[in-house]
């Protein structure tokens, strides 16, 4: 066999292998994504959550109902568990509620509570100490 023809040969069999290198890499890359992609969505979920439990208090004067078990929540907690897997946790009084899911990816969790300014938040610390049914607040970082 020529030179040329080895070299060809070399040539070929690199390039075959770096394809097969990134195509076993490939799924790893779009598990990611969709991880993320699903983060994602438990984030909006629960956003709407915090939104909805605004109409509910505006309809009923209480956040009493505000849980997984309320029929305008239901749909949207099933979503959070569906696209992480985890589910939202929610403790709610006349006045007051909050709520979180856990973050898989990052550990951290993601709240929403009823306080003035107060906007959806991921935080790293678990919210247990301040939205447990005594208090209602998310923690800052």
């Amino acid at each position: 066999m020529s030179k040329k023809i080895k070299f060809i040969l070399i040539i070929v069999f690199l390039v075959a292998l770096g394809y097969i290198v990134y195509m076993m890499f490939l799924p790893f890359e779009n598990i990611e994504k969709k991880e993320a992609s699903g983060e994602n969505l438990a984030r909006s979920y629960m956003s709407q959550i915090n939104y909805e439990a605004e109409e509910i208090f505006s309809g009923e004067g209480s956040f009493t109902n505000v849980n997984c078990q309320n029929v305008k929540l239901e749909g949207l907690c099933s979503q959070i568990k569906e696209a992480i897997e985890k589910e939202p946790v929610f403790y709610s009084s006349e006045e007051n509620y909050c709520g979180y899911v856990e973050i898989p990816s990052t550990g951290g969790y993601f709240c929403i509570d009823n306080s003035p300014f107060s906007v959806p938040i991921d935080v790293s610390t678990n919210p247990e100490d301040s939205c447990n049914g005594d208090t209602f607040k998310c923690p800052f970082n």
